[in-house]
Parts: C-alpha cells; sequence; structure tokens
C-alpha cells in the first residue's frame, strides 16, 4: 500500500474530564496528504482507526471505522471512541500497559478500499483515560486546552482590517483562526497567518481581513484547537471608517453629432449622505468633475445623464461620479464617439464596358440621423462628390463613359449633418464591348486598360478536347485570366496532335499568334457579353473551355442558353473559339 503523508496535529480525551465516567473519546487531527503531497481536501474519506498495544505492529486493543470529511486545509477531525465498532471495548483498553500506536487506513474515496496507511505513536499517555483506571495522576503531566486572548484590531481602513491577539498552546501544537461577522453569530473565518502555534508562551496571532464594507461594525474572536480541545476568546467589534461612494458608469447611447446620454448607478453611499451626482467627460483619459459634468441629483441609486454641447466626430471618455463628506469617487470608464457625416467604404469597379460600369459601396456608421441620399459619384478627376456624375444607389450603373479614359469613384451617403465620402477607387473605362480590337471581338475589360478579345469568328465547328490520350493534364483554373496557362499546360501535356488547345495555340490571326482556348470563366464571359447581345456570331452549339474537370472530362458551355457543364468526356467533338488578351 502507498504510504499516507499525514501531518499528525492532536490525539486527546475531549468528552471525558480527569474524573468523568463513560462515554469515553479521544480527538484525533490529522492534515491528510496524498502520495504527490497534494492536500486531500473537502472529500469524504474512509478511515480505519486502531489502538495497536506494544508496538508499532502489536496487536490491536481497538478498531473501528469513521468516514470524516476534510476541510479546507485538508484537515480531518474525528473523536476515537465514537465511530463504528469493529472489535475491542475503548474503555477497556489499559493505558498503563503501552506504549500505545494509533494505526489509520484512509480510502480517498470514502469507502473502504484502505490504500493510505499511517501509524503515529502516542507519546504521552492519555491521562484522564489514565485517570479512570489508575485513579490517581499528578498535577505536572496534565495537558491544558490552548488559551487565546483578543486584541484591538489595527490597520482599519474602509474595507479592511488586521485582527489580533495572542495564543498560548500549553506546549502543545494549536490551529488558530478568527471568526468574525456583523453579530456574534460570525458566518466568515480568516486562519491566523502564524497558524499552527507551538510551545507553552503567548505568541502573537494575526490575520488580515479583506472585502469588508465601510462604516460597519465587525466583530470578531479567536478560536484555536490543540490536543486537548477547542478554545475561544471574548469577543471585540471595530468599526471600518466611511469611504467616498461607490457606484458604477451607464453604457452610452442616444448618440448623436452633438450629444450623447449616459448616467450613473450608486450601489453604496460610503456611509455620508450622497450630495452630488453626475458624469463628467473629457477628450482625454480618466475625466474628473473639473472637466465638462452634469449634475444629476443627490442621494443613491440609478440615475440618466443627458451630455451635450459636444463637437462632430469627436471622441470622448465618460465617467459617472458621486461626493459625499469623504470625497468624490469615480465608476468605471466609458468611451464613444459622435457622429458627423455617414462613413461608407467604396468597392471595386467591376462589368467594365467602354461606356458604363459598376462599382458599389456599403454605409458602416450612418452617423447623426437617418441616411436621406446614397449612391456613387465619378469624375475623370480625382475626389468627385455628388456635384459631379451620380447614381442614386450603390448598386446602380454608371452610364455616359468615354472609352479607355480613367475615372475616379467614390460613395457617397447624406444624413442631416452631411455628406460623407467612401474611399476613392479608379479604373480604366476600356474598349466597348463588341467593338474590334486587339485583333478579335472586345468581350471584357479589366479596368487597368487591357482586356480579352474573342476571334470573330469560331476556328472549329467540332473538334475534341484531347488527342485521344485520357490524362490528367492538370489544366484546371477556372478563373479570368488563367486561360493561357490552361492551354499551354494542356500542349505541353497532349503533345501533337489535332485537339481544340492545339488548335487555339497554333491559331495565326489578324497578325496575332498568341491566341488560346478560352477559360471556363473566360467561355461565360464571351457568351454574356457577345453571344447574348446577338454579337460574334456563335452558334447555338457547345464550345469548348481550357478547364479540365479530371483525366475524362473537360468544362463546356452551351451558347444556346448558357448552360456550364463539367462532366462532358474529352472525345465529344465541339465548338472551338479561340480568346487573346490585349
Amino acid at each position: 500500500m502507498r504510504k499516507l503523508f499525514i501531518a499528525f496535529f492532536a490525539l486527546v480525551m475531549c468528552t471525558a474530564t480527569v474524573w468523568a465516567q463513560s462515554p469515553q473519546k479521544m480527538s484525533y487531527q490529522a492534515v491528510v496528504r496524498n502520495a504527490t503531497n497534494q492536500l486531500i481536501a473537502n472529500t469524504t474519506v474512509g478511515m480505519k482507526i486502531s489502538m495497536l498495544q506494544g508496538s508499532a505492529s502489536g496487536t490491536a486493543a481497538y478498531v473501528e471505522t469513521q468516514t470524516p470529511v476534510t476541510n479546507a486545509n485538508g484537515l480531518v477531525s474525528i473523536e476515537i471512541g465514537g465511530g463504528t465498532l469493529i472489535s475491542g471495548t475503548f474503555s477497556a483498553i489499559d493505558w498503563a500497559n503501552g506504549p500505545y500506536f494509533i494505526k489509520t487506513e484512509t480510502d480517498p474515496a470514502g469507502g473502504t478500499n484502505y490504500t493510505i496507511t499511517g501509524v503515529s505513536q502516542l507519546l504521552s499517555v492519555p491521562y484522564a483515560l489514565y485517570a479512570l483506571s489508575a485513579g490517581s495522576l499528578s498535577s505536572s503531566a496534565i495537558l491544558l486546552p490552548a488559551v487565546a486572548t483578543v486584541q484591538a484590531a489595527s490597520n482599519i481602513l474602509s474595507y479592511s482590517a488586521t485582527v489580533n491577539g495572542t495564543v498560548n498552546g500549553k506546549g502543545l501544537s494549536s490551529t488558530v483562526s478568527f471568526e468574525y461577522g456583523l453579530t456574534t453569530a460570525y458566518g466568515s473565518t480568516a486562519w491566523a497567518a502564524q497558524t499552527p502555534v507551538t510551545g507553552a508562551s503567548n505568541v502573537a496571532v494575526s490575520a488580515a481581513l479583506t472585502g469588508l464594507q465601510s462604516n460597519t461594525t465587525y466583530h470578531y474572536r479567536i478560536k484555536t484547537s490543540n490536543a486537548v480541545n477547542i478554545s475561544y476568546s471574548d469577543d471585540v467589534s471595530f468599526t471600518t471608517v466611511l469611504s467616498a461612494p461607490q457606484l458604477t458608469t451607464t453604457a452610452i447611447s442616444s448618440i448623436t453629432g452633438t450629444t450623447a446620454s449616459s448616467g450613473g448607478n450608486i450601489t453604496y453611499d460610503g456611509g455620508a449622505s450622497v450630495t452630488a451626482r453626475g458624469v463628467c467627460w473629457s477628450t482625454t483619459s480618466s475625466p474628473t468633475t473639473a472637466d465638462s459634468k452634469t449634475t444629476d441629483a443627490t442621494g443613491t441609486g440609478a440615475f440618466v445623464s443627458a451630455i451635450t454641447g459636444l463637437a462632430n466626430g469627436t471622441k470622448y471618455y465618460v465617467r459617472a461620479y458621486a461626493t459625499n463628506s469623504v470625497g468624490t469617487s469615480y465608476g468605471s470608464e466609458v468611451n464613444f464617439t459622435t457622429y458627423f457625416i455617414p462613413t461608407l467604404t467604396t468597392a471595386p469597379a467591376l462589368d467594365i464596358k467602354g461606356n458604363t460600369a459598376t462599382a458599389g459601396g456599403a454605409i458602416t456608421n450612418v452617423g447623426g440621423g437617418s441616411v436621406t441620399a446614397q449612391g456613387l459619384c465619378w469624375s475623370t478627376s480625382a475626389t468627385p462628390t455628388t456635384a459631379n456624375s451620380v447614381t442614386t444607389s450603390f448598386t446602380a450603373i454608371m452610364t455616359g463613359l468615354s472609352p479607355n479614359t480613367t475615372y475616379y469613384v467614390r460613395s457617397y451617403a447624406t444624413n442631416p449633418d452631411g455628406t460623407g465620402y467612401g474611399s476613392e477607387i479608379s479604373f480604366n473605362s476600356g474598349q466597348l464591348i463588341g467593338a474590334t480590337f486587339g485583333g478579335g471581338l472586345v468581350f471584357y475589360n479589366d479596368g487597368l486598360g487591357h482586356g480579352l478579345s474573342s476571334a470573330p469568328t469560331d476556328q472549329s465547328a467540332g473538334i475534341q478536347w484531347y488527342n485521344g490520350s485520357y490524362t490528367v493534364t492538370g489544366a484546371t483554373a477556372t478563373a479570368i485570366g488563367t486561360g493561357n496557362a490552361n492551354t499551354n499546360t494542356i500542349v505541353a501535356s497532349q503533345g501533337a496532335g489535332s485537339y481544340a488547345a492545339k488548335l487555339c495555340a497554333d491559331l495565326v490571326l489578324n497578325t496575332y499568334s498568341d491566341w488560346y482556348l478560352p477559360s471556363k470563366n473566360e467561355l461565360n464571359l464571351m457568351y454574356v457579353n457577345l453571344k447574348s447581345n446577338s454579337m460574334g456570331g456563335f452558334a447555338a452549339s457547345s464550345y469548348w473551355s481550357s478547364s479540365e474537370n479530371y483525366n475524362y472530362y473537360a468544362w463546356n458551355q452551351f451558347f444556346s442558353n448558357g448552360n456550364q457543364y463539367s462532366y462532358s468526356y474529352k472525345y465529344y467533338t465541339y465548338y472551338v473559339r479561340a480568346v487573346r488578351a490585349f
């Protein structure tokens, strides 16, 4: 079995005096630790107690079991002779025929699986019990309970104090604590910093009490326990001093460009009447009543404060305050920023078609009131305003643009405090969709003056995607701008032959030789911007993209309705229309 780490405190008779008759019991206290030296605290433990005669392995003169509960310090207190009897008779123990040893066996789980064992010798005969059988006892050998003397409290503040006293353990180890509370029923305990005390002389003891309430009377006394008994001192009291009020600050609400609402809640007046209260604020942290403030009546409880005279778009710090005869205290600090004009973001330009485009915007803060107008404003000069061209919504199309021209765009929103603008973006309007440029028909502008053109006519009315070999080429990209890399990857993988990507890669048209098979998304743009507008002369049939979907399949698009398909076998023969970037 594992050895019990156990600190032996006391073993004495508590319920029998020197001349007492049965029932006879002995008090036993110990600090219980496990094999890793950790306290076993606040736990029901199972204990088997044996009184062994003669030696640590001697015959058991008495055996009983108990199930005590350890306290927060791992201390267990039992009365031997008061448990469940297993064998022997406690009152029949011949204390003169010693020595005697106490053997404790412990189950930390509270049962009878005793896995921890300890043996302690009784170094002094339990004299009161011995006297019952011996009939006489020298007074010099009598064990005495500890003596506690309480003294006045010190370091008395609003919320803390130090309680003091002395304890004489009468030659035995004695635990020391202070019981305290608002009445002599106490209710709270603080362990002395010096516990346990030893020896036969007075030892100064003390404990620091915290979490007290100001201007309040507290009672306290000393409780001490040694091997003989538990002793108490007299009761004394002290009164904490007055304090400034205790309060919290209310969260900011009803924010406008020049006003806001806050307040506070005075939860305790500190023991003196609250003569002034309100909130104070400043543009710097930790405002005081020397800064701007409100005055909102007197007394405790919740109150509401109207904060006025603020500047637009400014950050303020606010604290509630309360004043009594002791002084002024403050609640926790909160902060807020007054509204001005709305704050917004501007989204990048999209769907750029030479003479039209879209962008976007979002309001991140409406400012000091309801938004009455919003949209986009643009100009060929930087920093456009609502005095320039505008839309009346964030999703509306910007029209009337000139091809291949740089435009500047900002979102805007208006409220009663004014008009706010989002960040500025710019884009190149590009070429007109469907115009002949770069060797073909323009179907996409990237906003930087570049884009994509489609060959004016089909390169094939029916050709396979592959050269006859089902392999994974790795040409899986689908985004705009990835078709050229897809085409190069396919040709490098498939090699020579007659197939869609090779046909485009080998194409020389209108002096350009950098044609390629469009990616899935590029092919869709051709359908949306050209075929849907009856431009480009596309067939109402399927066209290959360069985007692969595993070894057997590739993406294609049906130009009759725009549907795209991912599981088109590579041996199918579809139309091909080459594209190039400009």
